[in-house]
C-alpha cells in the first residue's frame, strides 16, 4: 500500500510522522489484521445511521467502548454556519451537568481489544461523516471496505477502476504492544481513493494519543468544485 504517493509533501510531516510511518512499513505485510464481518456489520450500520441523520444512541455502534461518567449520553451538535466553514461536533451530555465537546482522551474507555481500537478509529474520524458547512465539505470522507463498492463509485463518476483486489481496499489493524496502525480506504471528492494510516497508542483501558499518520493516494481525482 506504500507504493502509492502520499498526499502530503515529505515537508508537510512532523518526524513523529515520519517515524510512525516507518515503523507501520516495518510491520507489513505480515502483521495486519483484517477486520472481522461482525465489526464491518456494525460500521456499515453506523454509517448507514449516519446518511439518514439519525444520532440517535450513537454509543451503541461502539460497542467495545464507554464513556466514564455513568448516565453520560453521546449526541451530535449541528454545525454552524459561520467563517469559511465548520463542522458538527460531537457532546457529551450528563444529567444536570454542563455539556462539553468529546474528548476521547477523557471521555472514552476501551476494553483493549482490537474491536475497541477501530471504533476509537471510527469516533475520531466521526465528524468527516456528520453535516459539514461550506469550506469544511474538503474535509468529508465516505469509507469503503471492498472492490465491489470501489467499482460502483468509479462507475458513478465514469473514471476506470483499475486493478484492486478487495485486499488492497480492505480495513487493517496492526498491532505493536500498546501501539495500534489502523489503515482504511475512503473516498473523497477532492483527493480520489485514499488509504489512511493512523497511529494510535493505548495506556491501561484508555487512549493516550492519536497521529494521523498519513494518507496514500490510490487512484487520484478532483470533481472540479471549488468553495
Amino acid at each position: 500500500m506504500l507504493r502509492y504517493p502520499s498526499r502530503f509533501e515529505e515537508d508537510e510531516m512532523s518526524q513523529e510522522q515520519i517515524d510512525a510511518l516507518g515503523h507501520f512499513q516495518q510491520m507489513l505485510p505480515t502483521n495486519k489484521t483484517p477486520l472481522t464481518r461482525r465489526q464491518l456489520s456494525t460500521t456499515k450500520t453506523l454509517l448507514y445511521s449516519l446518511e439518514l441523520g439519525d444520532y440517535n444512541q450513537l454509543m451503541s455502534y461502539f460497542p467495545n467502548l464507554k464513556l466514564t461518567e455513568k448516565n453520560a449520553t453521546l449526541t451530535v451538535e449541528k454545525y454552524k454556519e459561520h467563517g469559511l466553514g465548520s463542522t458538527s461536533q460531537l457532546i457529551v451530555e450528563q444529567p444536570e451537568q454542563k455539556t462539553h465537546e468529546l474528548s476521547i482522551q477523557q471521555d472514552i474507555i476501551i476494553d483493549n481489544t482490537t474491536a475497541s481500537i477501530w471504533q476509537i478509529y471510527m469516533l475520531h474520524n466521526l465528524w468527516r461523516l456528520l453535516p459539514l458547512f461550506w469550506h469544511a465539505n474538503y474535509s468529508a470522507r465516505e469509507y469503503l471496505f471492498s472492490k465491489q463498492t470501489w467499482e460502483k463509485i468509479a462507475k458513478e463518476i465514469n473514471e476506470n477502476c483499475g486493478n484492486f483486489t478487495n485486499d488492497d481496499l480492505c480495513p487493517y489493524i496492526l498491532n505493536n504492544g500498546n501501539t495500534f496502525y489502523i489503515t482504511a480506504c475512503f473516498w473523497s471528492d477532492f483527493d480520489g481513493l485514499v488509504r489512511d494510516i493512523c497511529a494510535i497508542k493505548t495506556k491501561g483501558n484508555r487512549i493516550e494519543q492519536i497521529l494521523d499518520v498519513d494518507e496514500r493516494v490510490m487512484h487520484k481525482y478532483w470533481c472540479g468544485i471549488l468553495f
